[in-house]
């Protein structure tokens, strides 16, 4: 009976052991643990502004200037040698002569038609002072400064229906209005520069016998241009 009890404690403490070693080398193992360092990342931010965002295209076309106008003649005419030639390519700048026809026989036809006012102002005096002596003194003032080589002076103004009734039956306003037509019909024998800029054709030379109506050539501007491109409709 004692022998059986001492086997049975041996065997318990032998089981006890074998449980304690196989413990032990399972312990022995196991890897320890790292512990990680928590990596607190850092985030850059901006505030949002919303706007219009471009759209940048690749294109090509022809580049055409804003200004360009085509030079036509209003009278006829010689066209005159000048300074500066009409010829494509010459630039030229606002205001400077473009081109200058001859106006000698205009010029002379308008003479002519100022001297034929005067006439009728001097043929009309003698009846003004005697039936409207109060406009005597202001056309007698007109006739002294009437000047055949420069630009006419407005009529002076009637101061009654008798007096303006008179006046027109001598055809005085309709030869003056007829005049001054003819003034501003001189002023074109004479094209200036509306803007600087350069010749671009030029059909006519010195000498040439210039009808009205005809073109002269075309004049651009070489500050502004314009690009005309093809461009996608999903861009529109």
């Amino acid at each position: 009976m004692l022998r059986k009890i001492i086997g049975i404690v041996v065997g318990v403490l032998l089981l006890a052991g074998a449980i304690y070693v196989a413990k032990s080398l399972i312990a022995a193992n196991q890897r320890p643990r790292r512990e990680m360092p928590q990596a607190i990342k850092t985030v850059y931010t901006n505030p949002v502004i919303n706007g219009e965002v471009p759209i940048l295209v690749n294109a090509s076309g022809n580049l055409v200037p804003t200004r360009k106008i085509e030079v036509f003649s209003e009278v006829q005419g010689i066209l005159l040698e000048s300074n500066r030639p009409f010829k494509a390519g010459q630039f030229f700048k606002k205001g400077d002569i473009l081109l200058n026809m001859d106006s000698k026989e205009f010029y002379s036809s308008l003479l002519s038609s100022r001297s034929g006012l005067y006439d009728l102002i001097a043929a009309i005096m003698p009846d003004l002072k005697f039936d409207y002596p109060e406009a005597f003194a202001r056309w007698n003032s007109y006739l002294q400064n009437f000047d055949i080589q420069k630009n006419l002076a407005p009529l002076p103004i009637a101061e009654n229906d008798k007096e303006k009734i008179f006046v027109t039956g001598k055809q005085i306003f309709t030869t003056y209005y007829t005049i001054k037509n003819l003034e501003e019909r001189l002023n074109k024998y004479t094209l200036y520069a509306p803007f600087d800029g350069v010749l671009t054709e030029s059909l006519v030379n010195a000498g040439t016998l210039i009808r009205s109506g005809q073109k002269l050539g075309e004049f651009v501007s070489l500050t502004k241009f314009e690009l005309e491109v093809a461009v996608n409709g999903e861009y529109v």
